[in-house]
């Protein structure tokens, strides 16, 4: 809850459910889904993993969701950040397994207009023939 001013009364308002940053945390169902899918391994190295990787960063507008997730070890978490080629090789890894969208949520779907309403059954539907055009 945020809280403004108005007519001289301090009142509260609700905080939009599409928030920018709050859209880019990753939700205990996201985190659990992205092991599931990836492994508790390091994508890269096949150590540990001891984190959840933004493969297309959240100043880029990547949002917390398991496509755009990537678990990586501590070392590879670094180099990741400080080389702009591993980066972009992880977000060409995504896009061809999951297609251009693999790092937008349902809201961005909808705000795109590429689905007629923001529901997640359609947004997984829609993110599944993503996939299944791509294999």
């Amino acid at each position: 809850m945020r809280k403004t001013r108005g007519r001289g009364l301090l009142k509260k308002k609700k905080k939009r459910q599409g928030d920018f940053f709050r859209r880019g945390k990753v939700p205990k169902s996201e985190r659990e889904k992205a092991f599931e899918v990836f492994g508790d391994f390091c994508v890269l190295c096949q150590c540990p993993s001891e984190s959840l990787h933004h493969v297309k960063f959240r100043k880029d507008g990547g949002r917390g969701v398991w496509r755009n997730l990537a678990p990586l070890c501590e070392k590879c978490h670094k180099k990741v950040h400080r080389n702009e080629f591993l980066a972009k090789w992880l977000q060409r890894e995504r896009e061809e397994r999951f297609g251009p969208y693999y790092w937008m949520d349902r809201f961005d779907l909808y705000e795109q207009r590429l689905l007629s309403s923001p529901q997640k059954d359609r947004f997984e539907r829609y993110m599944n023939e993503q996939e299944t055009t791509r294999t």
